[in-house]
Formats: C-alpha cells, sequence, structure tokens
C-alpha cells in the first residue's frame, strides 16, 4: 500500500483520468454512416420519447414514413435496447446538468481527442421538450464554438418552439421551420 506523497500523486492522476468530462465522455458519439468521425453526437431523447411524435408535430410520421431515428431503435441486430437505453442515459444526463456544465464537459473531452471535432449534432433522434431546451442549446452552442470554434446543429419538428434567437443552426423537418441556418449572432 502506497503512503503519503505517492498515494497523493496516484489520488490525483486516478482523479485527473476520470474527471476529462466525466460521464458525458460515455454518451457522445463520434460520426455514424452519413456523418463524419469529425462530428459529435449528443441526444436529448429517443426517439421512443421524442417530444415532437408525441405532440403529433411530426410531419414524416404524418406521412406515414418511418422514422429514421426509430428504426435504428428497433433493429434488433444494432441491440435495440442498448440503443434506446443509452439515449435515456443521454436524456437524463441533459436534464440533470446545466448548459455551462455540460459544454465545460464537453470541452475537456474534444481537448483529449485524437481527432479534431470540428462540429456538434444535437438530435440524432429525438427533439426538444421545451422552449427552456432550446436555451439551454443554446448556451452550449455558443460555449463550444467560443471554447473550440466548433459548429453545433440539429433539426427539430417542434414548429411551436422560437429558434429565431438560437445559436445553433436548425433545420425543420419540412425546411420551413427553425431558423433554416440563420443563427443569432453571439
Amino acid at each position: 500500500m502506497l503512503n503519503g506523497p505517492q498515494s497523493r500523486k496516484l489520488g490525483r492522476k486516478f482523479k485527473q483520468l476520470n474527471c476529462k468530462g466525466g460521464k458525458i465522455n460515455k454518451l457522445l458519439r463520434y460520426g455514424n454512416h452519413k456523418i463524419p468521425k469529425t462530428t459529435a453526437i449528443f441526444n436529448m431523447s429517443s426517439a421512443k420519447d421524442c417530444a415532437a411524435a408525441k405532440l403529433n408535430l411530426c410531419p414524416v410520421i404524418k406521412k406515414g414514413i418511418p422514422c429514421y431515428a426509430r428504426k435504428t431503435e428497433k433493429c434488433r441486430s444494432m441491440g435495440y435496447d442498448m440503443v434506446v437505453k443509452h439515449r435515456r442515459r443521454q436524456e437524463k444526463y441533459w436534464d440533470k446538468h446545466s448548459a455551462a456544465n455540460i459544454a465545460d464537459n464537453i470541452v475537456k473531452i474534444l481537448q483529449n481527442k485524437r481527432v479534431d471535432v470540428d462540429k456538434f449534432r444535437f438530435n440524432e433522434s429525438g427533439d426538444f421538450k421545451t422552449q427552456k431546451d432550446v436555451r439551454k442549446m443554446s448556451i452550449v452552442a455558443k460555449r463550444l464554438k467560443n471554447a473550440m470554434d466548433i459548429i453545433s446543429y440539429g433539426y427539430t419538428s417542434r414548429s411551436d418552439l422560437d429558434f429565431s434567437k438560437a445559436n445553433f443552426l436548425v433545420k425543420g423537418s419540412e425546411n420551413n421551420k427553425g431558423n433554416n441556418g440563420r443563427v443569432h449572432r453571439y
């Protein structure tokens, strides 16, 4: 057993390894079959729990087209339970932590990655639950932009929310909602 300075030094090293972004480190994903590995991905909810779908605001579902994000959650070969559980852990993290804490932890993680990340994609599945989520994502996006020049973007079916002052790019499902690429200058 180590005592004194050696023990404290080892303790600090262990703490540093665990503190590089904390739990969110396991919640970020990088790229998919359409998006390059230079894009970090984080979801506010699963497609199964999508606020837009529950409010009947999703034009894709209204047209009877299967939701792309929901397909990955249903696909057994991809590990259905694993995908939904992962996205629900992301949602829990999003709901529990402040925007500043989330952004600061993401920055810590990305500063230590071998591959430079230049974009942050939110809501590969799910959607904003409330206007509060829009404001929170604006803070996260602004901090990522200021700290690492990362562009934040996503898609939404929430035509009932205001994105006019959002500090991120957001496209509506039918290309006429969201801020359509116009970003409030910060």
